[in-house]
């Protein structure tokens, strides 16, 4: 069977989007090193202290739809050594040093994973169409095993509503009210987000309240071993103010230790005490992945 190079997938899951993108060892051209594949792995020499390897076969994806890179690979002893990740845009399509981030690499000669955030640099963005990593910042030997972009998981589909209405507008927000004398409005994923809590960390949203409603709501999951909503399942959540004007909001999930396993529904009720024929508006509810030091 045919090894495959690049892997990019995409499948819309209980309204998630859900993408993936890897290049394997084999996935790379070489400039300025030797480079063979042994048992899996990547291995290379450098000819000078600019080696380049070049992801063959990259077809054009959004830079929305990805928060960083992550890569495992080892090197030799040498110290101040980084590795560099480039990436070309439709618009330009020639790799620029302000188009790319660095890393700095752990010289004791053993593998590790590395995260590049991609998304910390303003010039990550538009379509991509080329990569190109600079495994190492000097004259040295390097093995690179593994080479991933790490996915952002947006929520776009809500099938169940509590005490609220729901309708979805042009621009993917849904938007809806609060019948008089409702209380606690929530809106509900379906069963079967299969969102992995170790990768990540991060949610992300925009939500506009009407005046009158509080500012303060509260967000649910359910898990594969527990699958009913519990308050130690849950993280609370304030806007600067209820004024009918989107606010965004950023959450640690992982300060809740019950943040873990695998999420399978996501519950948002977006405040806590809504005014009588109140409004509410919801856009833009991500996860971003999960970016820790080097191990």
């Amino acid at each position: 069977m045919k090894k495959e190079i690049l892997c990019l997938g995409a499948m819309i899951l209980s309204g998630a989007l859900f993408a993936e993108m890897s290049v394997a060892p084999e996935g790379w051209n070489s400039v300025n090193c030797k480079q063979k594949i042994e048992k899996g792995v990547l291995e290379g020499t450098s000819l000078n202290a600019d080696p380049l390897l070049m992801a063959k076969g990259i077809r054009a994806f959004a830079a929305d739809d990805y928060t960083a890179a992550s890569f495992t690979m080892r090197t030799e002893p040498k110290k101040g050594l980084f590795a560099q990740l480039f990436w070309g845009v439709l618009s330009d399509k020639n790799f620029k040093e302000q188009r790319s981030v660095r890393v700095p690499l752990i010289d004791d000669g053993k593998m590790h994973t590395y995260y590049a955030v991609l998304s910390s640099n303003a010039q990550w963005q538009g379509p991509i169409v080329s990569l190109r990593l600079d495994p190492v910042s000097q004259r040295a030997n390097f093995a690179l095993a593994k080479f991933e972009l790490l996915r952002t998981f947006k929520i776009t589909y809500w099938p169940a509503k509590s005490n609220c209405t729901l309708q979805y507008g042009e621009d993917g927000e849904i938007l809806g009210t609060f019948p008089a004398g409702s209380k606690d409005p929530s809106v509900t994923t379906a069963n079967g987000l299969k969102l992995a809590a170790d990768k990540f960390n991060k949610i992300e949203f925009e939500l506009a309240l009407s005046a009158g409603c509080s500012p303060a709501g509260q967000i649910f999951w359910t898990t594969e071993k527990n699958s009913n909503f519990s308050e130690s399942r849950s993280i609370r959540f304030n806007l600067p103010a209820a004024d009918g004007q989107y606010h965004k909001v950023t959450l640690d999930l992982s300060k809740n230790p019950e943040w873990k396993g695998i999420i399978t529904r996501l519950r948002f009720d977006m405040t806590n005490t809504p005014a009588a024929n109140g409004t509410y508006q919801l856009k833009n509810v991500k996860f971003d992945a999960v970016v820790p030091a080097a191990k």
